[in-house]
């Protein structure tokens, strides 16, 4: 459908041709960071409908950083409270808006995959739960969101982020992968944390 869109451009006819049509990489992704700047769910949804028609098949959205942490946690509703945010306070993305975006990419072909970015870009969690993610208390918070997370989307992937960070929790990736895999939800991470997550599962995606 694409292709044809891409033939016919502006006009309303097309030249008789033969296409063989197949991508060259089958990961083609596009990521949007709104941890850092909030993006409403209209111009979200502008974004997919582009990249869409450009073939491309993986939305990576990435919604906790320093700045903030953008994404609705039912059991912990402070992550998402005005005052810990930096920069578009009080702005984040609903349990009704996740599930929105997620069927949206799936009605264009293309997967959801979402960033929870740990053990770094973690500020706004820090400031909401008054704990490092490296601490111990901070580690049994961030396994029960990701498990409530998993629980609630049901999605192939999750991004771990695992970059630009000092590991002082030398267990914290590899108990995170651990949980993953047994969730079913198969890992990604940025390096240099990737690599230890690839050593560990052996499914870096």
């Amino acid at each position: 459908m694409q292709t044809l869109r891409q033939l016919c451009g502006s006009g309303t006819f097309i030249n008789s041709c033969y296409i063989e049509d197949k991508p060259a990489f089958s990961w083609r992704g596009y990521m949007v960071d709104v941890g850092r700047n909030y993006m409403s769910m209209e111009i979200l949804k502008q974004q997919i409908d582009i990249i869409s028609r450009y073939k491309l098949n993986v939305f990576h959205f990435h919604p906790t950083e320093d700045i903030a942490w953008r994404l609705a946690i039912k059991r912990y509703p402070q992550l998402t409270a005005a005052h810990t945010m930096l920069r578009d306070k009080g702005m984040y993305y609903t349990d009704h808006e996740i599930r929105e975006l997620i069927k949206y990419c799936n009605d264009r072909h293309i997967t959801f995959v979402p960033e929870i970015d740990m053990p770094g870009h973690s500020g706004a969690f820090k400031r909401a739960m008054k704990t490092d993610m490296q601490s111990d208390s901070g580690l049994s918070i961030v396994k029960r969101i990701v498990t409530d997370f998993c629980s609630t989307y049901r999605l192939p992937y999750l991004h771990i982020g695992a970059d630009e960070v000092k590991i002082t929790n030398n267990q914290f990736i590899p108990e995170i992968s651990r949980l993953l895999d047994k969730l079913n939800v198969r890992v990604i991470g940025w390096q240099p944390g990737a690599t230890s997550v690839k050593k560990l599962l052996g499914n870096f995606g």
